[in-house]
């Protein structure tokens, strides 16, 4: 926008601008009209039986069957757009209503894309594609073009534009420019503000562009669709947001820092299989017999003894569930064995239920460990409600804090037996 100052007389350009990340807008584009002339239509005389499905058709679309020409039918039209970027689309073809005389009345119709404008990569582009309908379940493919949605100074395409529609089988190099399309363009600036006007200057060249237009259009022989981008108040250019600083924190020494890995809380997939091959249904009767040696005897004995605070790592895990018989005869170690378990995964979690039954007898502060907030699983629950049953008044006055504390963890949907 260009405006004069009153004080020097000197021109001065605006050069206000905003970028495409600060646009939290979806991006849509207005289908207007068709200009210039439509390739010859390769429909077929249908049978009886196929016009009557084709006239059904209309009616249920919303065109009178009544006021179509049968001598020179008008054809039926719709346009697809698709967004790209990349190559790669970015949404499914969204299409338009269908019209018979696209040429003068148009769509007229926005079509709105699920992508917005922060979202859009610096070459994406629309495709746009003119479609007809040659019968009930037949369509011919009458042109397509593309627009670059950012120009090569990466602005932001706005306002009307005029695309020319290649056939399928031509290249876009290969159409011939048009003197409409260069006053076209002017026409567009003129109707944005960026040209002086003069009233009667202004009113001759008008009828003139309006002369070479209906000559051009009767003889060009091509084919364009004029289209629509909504306008902002400022020109748009592209702005791409950065990411936070993945740094979370410096250390001491400033050759180091620690970095934020998303990976690192999630299941290593190589272990999880490792997991599942070692506790599968074909390792259970041999495990039945094993016994540890001193060494690992000792480790069995020092894992049985940590606080119940203290989690076991992915090596005593699996140390815990190789010797889980072993372990069987020990009601102290319980506790851990429940917390090695996967209780996501059925078939663990079937094996470690069924040798609960074949434990020894564990006592109430071992029960009550078992109701923590750590223990989801509902059949090991009940398994430590079922051995509090069994101790008298006296010793559970004493845990009554506790069993209280418990009630929270439990399970909504269980009964309140």
């Amino acid at each position: 926008m260009n405006y004069n100052s009153s004080a020097s007389g000197e021109q001065f350009v605006d050069f206000s601008f905003c970028e495409s990340k600060d646009i939290d807008e979806f991006v849509s584009i207005r289908i207007d009209k068709l200009w210039g002339t439509l390739p010859g239509s390769k429909r077929s005389k249908q049978t009886s039986r196929g016009m009557a499905m084709l006239e059904e058709h209309f009616q249920q679309i919303g065109l009178d069957s009544d006021t179509r020409s049968e001598q020179a039918p008008e054809p039926l039209l719709f346009v697809t757009v698709q967004l790209w970027s990349s190559d790669i689309p970015q949404s499914l073809p969204l299409q338009t209503k269908y019209k018979e005389k696209a040429h003068m009345d148009g769509w007229h119709e926005w079509v709105r894309f699920p992508t917005k404008y922060n979202e859009l990569a610096v070459d994406a582009y629309i495709t746009v594609t003119l479609w007809e309908q040659e019968a009930l379940w037949k369509v011919a493919h009458r042109g397509t073009c593309r627009i670059q949605l950012f120009a090569d100074d990466s602005e932001l395409v706005q306002g009307s534009q005029r695309l020319q529609l290649v056939p399928k089988g031509q290249r876009a190099q290969d159409m011939r420019t048009l003197e409409y399309d260069r006053l076209f363009a002017a026409v567009r600036k003129y109707d944005d503000g960026d040209m002086q006007r003069v009233d009667w200057l202004d009113r001759l060249t008008m009828q003139r562009i309006e002369e070479t237009e209906a000559t051009e259009k009767r003889q060009s022989g091509t084919l364009y669709i004029h289209v629509s981008f909504p306008k902002f108040d400022f020109a748009v250019v592209f702005g791409e947001a950065l990411l936070d600083d993945p740094i979370t924190s410096l250390t001491s020494r400033p050759k180091y820092s620690l970095v934020f890995d998303p990976e690192a809380y999630r299941d290593n997939p190589t272990e999880t299989k490792h997991r599942r091959l070692l506790r599968g249904y074909r390792s259970g009767p041999l495990d039945r017999e094993l016994k540890p040696n001193a060494s690992l005897r000792d480790q069995l004995n020092t894992i049985v003894r940590y606080a119940p605070s203290q989690q076991l790592t992915d090596v005593e895990k699996d140390l815990v569930w190789k010797f889980r018989f072993y372990l069987a005869t020990n009601k102290k170690a319980l506790t851990k064995f429940v917390q090695c378990v996967d209780w996501r995964d059925p078939i663990e979690s079937k094996q470690a239920t069924k040798l609960l039954a074949e434990w020894a007898e564990i006592d109430i502060d071992d029960a009550l460990e078992l109701l923590g907030s750590e223990v989801t699983d509902y059949a090991v629950r009940a398994y430590a409600v079922s051995k509090l049953r069994k101790a008298n008044d006296d010793e559970l006055v004493v845990y009554l804090l506790q069993l209280v504390q418990a009630i929270r963890f439990e399970y909504q949907g269980a009964s309140a037996s």
